[in-house]
């Protein structure tokens, strides 16, 4: 495993610290916007953004769930002089996202159900 790492390391898929603690590194950052870039979902979603941000004058971002994981992919930057600087392409773990309690929201479907992997949901 160590061969592996260390070989990940020196093509900067990873990145490790003093602590040997390991990190995306800044290749496989570039791969995963290129990624991103590639998807016709930005282009499709960024009309809906636009409109959002006229809406609500905060910034609006495109989120993307791949398992635990949730990337944002886009954003379009609102009228506020504070704001929230999310990096794009990033992996952040759902449960630490606003995604995580936009997806416990009761919907206008009368039968919906959280997901089973959202347990503490209200159903």
């Amino acid at each position: 495993m160590h061969n592996i790492l260390q070989t990940m390391v020196t093509a900067e898929v990873v990145t490790v610290s003093d602590e040997l603690r390991y990190s995306v590194g800044p290749r496989a950052v570039a791969l995963s916007l290129r990624m991103l870039q590639s998807l016709d979902i930005r282009t499709i979603a960024r009309r809906h953004l636009q409109g959002l941000v006229k809406e609500i004058g905060d910034d609006v971002y495109l989120a993307m769930r791949v398992g635990n994981r949730v990337f944002y992919a886009d954003r379009c930057l609102g009228n506020q002089r504070i704001s929230l600087d999310i990096r794009l392409g990033e992996p952040l773990y759902f449960h630490s996202t606003a995604q995580r309690p936009a997806s416990c929201s009761p919907r206008s479907t009368p039968n919906w159900q959280p997901p089973h992997w959202l347990p503490d949901c209200p159903r």
